[in-house]
């Protein structure tokens, strides 16, 4: 019998199988049934839409995986590094300098710095429910203007915390300002979220255009 892996061990679980498929096979709803699809039209179009809505030097990705995202960003010229706790999944990003090698919430906040904007698709769900208050704190700290994060409320082994209603609750307790949520390819959810009490109009035209164009890709 297959030992079940542990995902609130994350240098551990986030290894070659779990991207490969492999680990699916070996235990139901642990990970990915294929294998892991690096490249996503809707990655592309999320990052060309952030470089064209917002004004910004500094980005960081939580959770950046192979740093597609990033990729993105420093076509247009932002200063973007990431953090990603899987060595595999670092292994196959482009520029993997720009890539440190971690786990978030282990990281001092000075360590990480602060940037203009932070994004995080697809990751926070992957922390246990206690540290969902200690994330949002954390997050909070390193971030100047806005937060875009995307949730996946699929059922799997590695979503321990799920639940957007909470992540929302926590990260407004932590000082945020939800602007915008939509569905975000399939069953994610995204949200902008402001460090500010408002947002300008000019940049609230533009964020109503890009989620327009990101939600195209759900079509």
């Amino acid at each position: 019998m297959n030992k079940t892996p542990d995902p609130r061990k994350p240098e551990e679980y986030y290894g070659k199988d779990y991207f490969t498929g492999e680990l699916e096979k070996k235990c139901k709803d642990t990970g990915y049934c294929h294998e892991y699809n690096w490249e996503t039209p809707q990655g592309k179009i999320l990052g060309n839409q952030i470089c064209s809505c917002f004004e910004f030097k500094t980005v960081i990705d939580i959770g950046c995986c192979n740093g597609t995202l990033i990729d993105y960003f420093l076509k247009c010229g932002k200063d973007a590094i990431g953090i990603e706790v899987s060595k595999f999944a670092i292994e196959k990003a482009k520029n993997p300098s720009k890539i440190i090698q971690a786990n978030f919430l282990k990281m001092d906040n000075d360590e990480i710095g602060v940037f203009d904007i932070v994004v995080s698709i697809s990751t926070f769900e992957h922390f246990p429910p206690e540290c969902i208050e200690d994330v949002c704190k954390k997050t909070f700290a390193i971030t100047k203007n806005f937060l875009i994060v995307a949730l996946d409320t699929g059922a799997n082994l590695a979503h321990l915390s799920r639940d957007c209603d909470v992540w929302v609750d926590n990260l407004s307790k932590a000082g945020f300002r939800l602007f915008y949520e939509c569905e975000f390819h399939h069953w994610k959810r995204m949200f902008l979220f402001s460090v500010a009490n408002r947002i300008s109009d000019n940049i609230e035209n533009k964020i109503k255009q890009m989620w327009i164009a990101v939600d195209k890709t759900n079509k």
